[in-house]
């Protein structure tokens, strides 16, 4: 019925020759609510119907499309009811409009979400590393969830996309020192003794996985210790040629005639320093003079590092030398069956070849 009404007025309008202005001046209204009564977006009242009515000379019932109708009442009636329908039809298209906003807003919100920069929080983990229990202190992206703990493994969830998680945890790792053994950088965390020896984020279908593979200690360090041990035949150890007559301080130990002129090299590896993770070395190489005492011939120390089956000695300091030798700044040791065979001999003068 609002549909006949609307076009009814609409038509009358027009035979009158009049504009939606012209008639809106007529009923002392907006000109808009002309067009909402012939867009069928709402209905006159009775009021409106009566004046109406004498505007286009027309009865009541012709523009209610209704001739059943026989007093105001049944007109009340009648328009409550069409008020109710153009409502419920109000509702379900502004429904309709609503949903896909909605659905669309909440998308354009969980985009907007996914690549925001949030940075990372500091979380402390228990952590247990072959059952001993352990405090972590690590950089996890800000709104992740979900976190588990499997054996050298902690994981996270998160909603925001795998290039924003990675950038957020590459400024983690920055605050940490970084360390490179067998072409890889290692994380470590000094202050909890952990490294970050592994991280990954993927990439979900509803939100993006985010893993660390951790190791208690310095990884690269202890992985150097193993290969060094496995080269050396273990660290710590004292090595030389006549060794046995001097102590780890550089004194002389028991020497007899038949010593004097013997050169004595003792080298030893030390443990390496917590801070740098340097591996070191003490040499020394001395001469047992007339008097039973030592002749230094060279006193120093240094790193050592060990590469393609050589053992490279770095000389930091040299404390003593003979003025009859160049001392280089660095020696390189040939490794075979966990004996150092030094190249270059600059101890020619003294001994034919230097094995240790």
């Amino acid at each position: 019925m609002v549909s006949k009404i609307s076009k009814f007025i609409s038509e009358q309008r027009k035979n009158k020759n009049m504009s939606q202005e012209d008639l809106a001046k007529l009923l002392n209204v907006d000109r808009t609510l002309i067009s909402k009564w012939e867009h069928a977006v709402c209905i006159p009242d009775i009021d409106m119907l009566n004046k109406l009515s004498n505007i286009f000379e027309v009865k009541l019932t012709s523009i209610l499309q209704d001739k059943n109708i026989n007093s105001d009442k049944d007109i009340e009636v009648l328009l409550e009811q069409e008020k109710n329908k153009l409502e419920k039809q109000h509702k379900r298209k502004l429904f309709k409009i609503i949903i896909p906003i909605s659905i669309l807003i909440f998308i354009l919100i969980i985009l907007l979400i996914k690549n925001i920069y949030f940075g990372y929080t500091i979380k402390t983990i228990k952590y247990n590393y072959d059952y001993e229990n352990q405090k972590l202190n690590i950089g996890v992206p800000k709104l992740s969830f979900m976190m588990k703990i499997n054996e050298r493994n902690i994981s996270f969830k998160n909603f925001r996309n795998v290039n924003t998680l990675e950038s957020e945890i590459k400024k983690y790792l920055k605050t940490l020192k970084y360390s490179v053994c067998n072409d890889t950088i290692y994380y470590y965390n000094k202050d909890n003794d952990y490294s970050i020896i592994e991280y990954k984020v993927k990439n979900n279908i509803l939100y993006s996985s985010i893993s660390y593979q951790i190791s208690i200690g310095d990884y690269c360090n202890t992985q150097k210790m193993i290969m060094y041990q496995e080269y050396l035949g273990g660290l710590l150890r004292i090595r030389g040629i006549n060794e046995n007559l001097m102590s780890l301080n550089g004194d002389i130990l028991n020497p007899t005639k038949n010593d004097i002129n013997k050169i004595v090299i003792n080298l030893f590896d030390k443990i390496p320093n917590n801070e740098s993770n340097e591996f070191r070395i003490i040499l020394r190489v001395a001469k047992v003079n007339k008097n039973l005492k030592f002749d230094y011939i060279e006193e120093s120390n240094g790193t050592y590092e060990i590469k393609n089956g050589k053992l490279i000695y770095y000389r930091d300091n040299i404390i003593k030398k003979s003025n009859d030798i160049n001392i280089p700044n660095i020696s390189i040791f040939d490794i075979k069956d966990n004996k150092l065979i030094l190249e270059n001999n600059y101890l020619s003068k003294y001994i034919s070849k230097v094995e240790l």
